[in-house]
């Protein structure tokens, strides 16, 4: 299926982009969250009339995005959770066990962050808006 990306979309490409993406991810996540329209003669019309508000509201949500990774940018929070001899986790620590743990601290969290962890690395890095990924420590 043929879209218009209406955002920058990881691996996809950035706004105004028509790109062919397999239909199932266009229906189940791109159209549903507003980020790309089905590319057709009426869309495209759409999207050029349109395209400086959307690129104001881009700008607006990275800007933000930007802001709130800077409050988070190199903060520390503990997560306790229950280990075996070797150190070993029995659960695994979710998004929403983060974004608890940075609202407990005064930050302000949708819970709709992804992270990654490593057993190598102690922090967390976290997405926002597929634009700031600032670092926290997890210990």
């Amino acid at each position: 299926m043929k879209v218009i990306l209406l955002e920058r979309v990881e691996g996809r490409g950035v706004l105004g982009d028509v790109v062919t993406v397999k239909d199932g991810y266009a229906r189940n996540f791109l159209l549903p969250r507003h980020k790309a329209l089905r590319a057709n003669a009426a869309n495209l019309k759409v999207f050029e009339a349109q395209r400086a508000d959307i690129e104001a509201r881009n700008l607006k949500t990275k800007e933000q995005a930007r802001k709130s990774g800077e409050k988070l940018d190199g903060t520390s929070y503990i997560l306790i959770r229950q280990a075996g001899e070797s150190g070993q986790l029995y659960g695994s620590v979710t998004g929403r066990d983060v974004s608890d743990a940075v609202n407990a601290e005064g930050a302000r969290s949708n819970g709709r962050w992804s992270f990654s962890t490593s057993r190598s690395r102690p922090w967390v890095c976290m997405k926002l808006r597929c634009v700031c990924t600032p670092k926290s420590r997890s210990r």
